[in-house]
């Protein structure tokens, strides 16, 4: 079952793709398009998709409903991977080494969360489960990773209200569990 806030989320997110599409990109050679400003589209069907992430090479990163995808700039699919029993896939963030990092979450009943790395051809580095406090089933992630300084992702889990630091190499760092 959807809850209203998640709807509302993914319509959110679905509006600010629709924004994100008019990229000015160069256009591939041979490619028709019927407005100029337009260089490229891609067609997703009726999936989800969330807002794009632009890599060093000008690559275009996604979460595209329970999958992570790639594109060229010149619009044409690089890969595409979906991440064990990921049901949604937020927002990409890249890493300094091209390293793309997305969140993953599980909405059946195991309810498992995991961060992934994946390297810029789509090979998964390492994965970090969540866990619930007390060691129960893992929780659902709602932030993607936001990468500091020193290059540590730092990102929040619903469920135990806590704040995690996990290392480039996928170890965890430190966490503080907030006070209700």
């Amino acid at each position: 079952m959807t809850s209203p806030s998640r709807t509302i989320h993914r319509g959110a997110l679905l509006v600010l793709w629709a924004l994100t599409l008019t990229l000015l990109l160069e256009c591939p050679s041979g490619a028709q398009t019927t407005d100029e400003r337009l260089r490229w589209d891609l067609e997703f069907g009726r999936q989800y998709s969330t807002v794009p992430a632009l890599g060093h090479d000008g690559s275009i990163y996604l979460g595209l409903e329970s999958s992570v995808l790639a594109v060229s700039s010149s619009g044409v699919e690089q890969w595409r991977v979906r991440p064990e029993g990921a049901d949604y896939i937020d927002f990409p963030v890249i890493g300094a080494d091209g390293t793309v990092y997305v969140a993953a979450s599980d909405f059946n009943e195991e309810k498992k969360g995991y961060l992934y790395a994946f390297d810029p051809e789509g090979t998964e580095k390492w994965r970090f489960p969540i866990l619930a406090a007390g060691g129960g089933s893992g929780t659902n992630i709602v932030s993607s990773p936001a990468v500091g300084q020193d290059r540590t992702l730092l990102f929040s889990a619903t469920g135990d209200s806590t704040l995690r630091a996990v290392g480039q190499d996928g170890q965890l760092r430190w966490q503080y569990k907030a006070e209700a």
